[in-house]
């Protein structure tokens, strides 16, 4: 408990869903107390399979991330947006993928399957669809991040077991 107590120490942690927990400045015994705003939990539903999982979401409330298709081999990536799923897909031929991440203007990128084998990570939109990133020339990569000029960042291997991190810009 005496972590608690400390002097002039503040710590806040606010959780985008106006969850708070705190501790007040001052002197003297410091207690730590918690608000909970309201909230809602949304069920997302899935691609017709018996699982999904959130990645990411951006201010607009687009979500990304992987869900099962309703044969439940292989996984999909997916984008939601107001109440409706869509599937992002893999690439001709593959079996799995997942979102990793969304920007502001709604562009995801991740990482999916190909035709042969290889995991690629591309970057998609509602209006230009999937685009393949290509790797550093080994048979894997994937990406974890964008931002709104649609510079992705990830990791590649450039051999076998020898991996670079990477930013691709369009």
């Amino acid at each position: 408990m005496s972590g608690f107590t400390k002097r002039r120490r503040t710590l806040v942690f606010i959780i985008s869903l106006s969850l708070m927990f705190g501790f007040a400045p001052g002197v003297g015994t410091r207690r730590a107390r918690a608000q909970f705003g309201s909230y809602s939990v949304t069920d997302l539903g899935s691609l017709g399979g018996v699982q999904s999982k959130a990645r990411a979401i951006n201010n607009a409330g687009r979500v990304v991330g992987q869900s099962s298709p309703a044969s439940n081999v292989g996984s999909l990536p997916f984008a939601w947006n107001a109440g409706s799923m869509s599937n992002i897909e893999s690439f001709t031929g593959g079996n799995t993928g997942d979102a990793l991440a969304v920007n502001e203007f709604g562009y995801a990128a991740g990482s999916a399957e190909t035709s042969a084998g290889t995991v690629h990570p591309y970057v998609w939109s509602d209006i230009f669809g999937k685009r393949d990133i290509g790797t550093l020339g080994g048979d894997f990569a994937v990406a974890f991040d964008l931002n709104e000029a649609v510079q992705v960042v990830g990791q590649s291997e450039i051999r076998a077991l020898v991996d670079r991190g990477f930013v691709w810009s369009p």
